[in-house]
C-alpha cells in the first residue's frame, strides 16, 4: 500500500504547483484562508495543501515513510472531507474528517469542517469540541463564534449561547446581516440581561 503514496503524493504535488508560494508562516496562511472571500479561499487553501505535501516530502527525503504516510494521507482525506461537506453529504464528511484529525491533530481547518459537519448531523456536542480544539490552532472568526453559539442554542445550554451571540455581534460589524439578525433576535429569547 506504501507504493500508493509516493505517486499520489507526486500528483498531489503537481496538482498544488501551480498555486502562488506565500512567505508566511503555515499558522497564518491558515487564518487568513478561514477568513478570505469564498473566491480566494480556494487557492489559499491549495497553498496549504501544497506545503503540506512539501512537508510530506521532507519526512520522506529524511526516510521518515511513517509521517510521510501520515502527511500524505490527511491532506488527502481534508481534500475528500472538504469535497463531501460541500457536496452537502454530512454524514460522509463528518466521518472522513474526524479521521482526518486523527492522522494530523493539528490541521485547524479540518476541525472547523468538521464542526459544520457535525452540526449539520445535529451532533453539536462534537460540533462544540471541534470548534474548541480548532481554537487551539487558529483564531475565532464570526463565522466559528456564530456556530458555537447555535450549538450551544440547540443544546438549551443558553447562557453559552448567549456569550457566543454576543461575540460574534462584536466581531461581525455588519458583514453577516441575517446571521446578526438571528443573533439578536435569539438573544432576546434567551438572555435575561436582554428582558
Amino acid at each position: 500500500m506504501r507504493w500508493l503514496h509516493i505517486p499520489l503524493a507526486a500528483l498531489l504535488f503537481s496538482a498544488f504547483a501551480v498555486a502562488k508560494s506565500a512567505d508566511e508562516p503555515l499558522d497564518a496562511l491558515k487564518a487568513r484562508a478561514e477568513n478570505a472571500k469564498p473566491q480566494d479561499q480556494a487557492h489559499l487553501f491549495a497553498t496549504i495543501a501544497r506545503r503540506e505535501v512539501n512537508e510530506a516530502d521532507r519526512f520522506y527525503t529524511e526516510g521518515d515513510l511513517t509521517n510521510a504516510t501520515k502527511a500524505v494521507d490527511a491532506v488527502v482525506h481534508y481534500a475528500l472531507g472538504n469535497a463531501l461537506l460541500h457536496a452537502r453529504d454530512f454524514p460522509a464528511a463528518q466521518q472522513v474528517l474526524i479521521e482526518t484529525v486523527k492522522l494530523k491533530p493539528d490541521m485547524g481547518q479540518a476541525y472547523g469542517d468538521l464542526a459544520l459537519a457535525a452540526s449539520e448531523n445535529k451532533q453539536y456536542e462534537l460540533a462544540i469540541r471541534a470548534l474548541d480544539a480548532r481554537a487551539k490552532f487558529l483564531p475565532e472568526t464570526p463565522g466559528t463564534y456564530f456556530l458555537r453559539a447555535t450549538s450551544y442554542d440547540n443544546l438549551e445550554a443558553f447562557k453559552q449561547a448567549a456569550e457566543n451571540y454576543r461575540q460574534f455581534l462584536e466581531v461581525a460589524q455588519g458583514k453577516y446581516p441575517d446571521q446578526e439578525w438571528q443573533a439578536r433576535h435569539r438573544l432576546i429569547a434567551i438572555d435575561p440581561k436582554n428582558k
